[in-house]
């Protein structure tokens, strides 16, 4: 079965979850790069936790980019510690980064599965500062300065980083978070009032290119403040 590489990494995760349930060698043939990798590392990692081998990277040619899943495999019961939702997490990030002060995400660690804890990388570049402890992250703020950063491996986090992106001193310029424009909304497409973010790609593109740059602060340059979400003069 041939599945193009660019389209939503739910797809291919659907497919490999099913694959051990069917009565012949199923082979998953990626056709172009393989987007939002962490995400199909994580589903695989996932599913040979629960008794399914996957044959993929290590076990195949590295220009081979497919997936076989072995016949007759049955999933078996075990006991599983769930991590919270990395891409949930990345709004409480993200309050620090505006509005400075310390969060810390329990649960999390630098070594998840979940390819959303690199959104702290991102903050990181924007001037926070991040702690990774044995059993949580935490990050510092508030954000200083615009990015241009390839969001292909945490693309389920742009809309959170757009948000920062609106209370920093610069542009910030997004490549290759397309992908979150099929299965999740067609927000993050639109020019949003104020802040100058904008679609860059013209219909019928290949979307390849850069997705959404928003640029310096609002015009007021001010953060809202914790205690009543209004907002403040700040220089920051």
């Amino acid at each position: 079965m041939s599945l193009s590489g660019n389209l939503s990494s739910q797809y291919l995760s659907g497919l490999l979850m099913a694959a051990p349930l069917a009565s012949e060698d199923v082979t998953l043939q990626i056709d172009g790069p393989l987007i939002s990798k962490p995400y199909v590392d994580m589903t695989c990692a996932v599913m040979q936790s629960f008794g399914v081998n996957v044959e993929s990277g290590t076990e195949l040619p590295e220009t081979d980019n497919r997936f076989v899943i072995p016949a007759g495999q049955k999933y078996l019961a075990t006991d599983y510690m769930i991590e919270p939702d990395a891409s949930a997490a990345s709004y409480f990030w993200a309050v620090p980064a505006i509005l400075g002060g310390t969060a810390t995400v329990h649960g999390l660690t630098e070594k998840s599965l979940q390819g959303d804890v690199g959104f702290v990388r991102c903050l990181e570049q924007m001037g926070c500062q991040v702690d990774f402890h044995d059993n949580s992250i935490s990050v510092t703020g508030p954000a200083k300065h615009g990015i241009h950063i390839d969001m292909s491996d945490v693309s389920d986090t742009v809309q959170t980083l757009a948000a920062v992106a609106l209370f920093v001193k610069g542009p910030t310029t997004v490549t290759n978070g397309g992908e979150l424009i099929r299965p999740r909304c067609k927000s993050a497409g639109t020019k949003v009032s104020g802040s100058k973010m904008s679609r860059r790609w013209p219909t019928g593109s290949s979307r390849s290119g850069p997705y959404v740059g928003p640029i310096g602060t609002p015009s007021s340059g001010s953060r809202p403040t914790a205690r009543t979400g209004r907002s403040s003069r700040n220089s920051a």
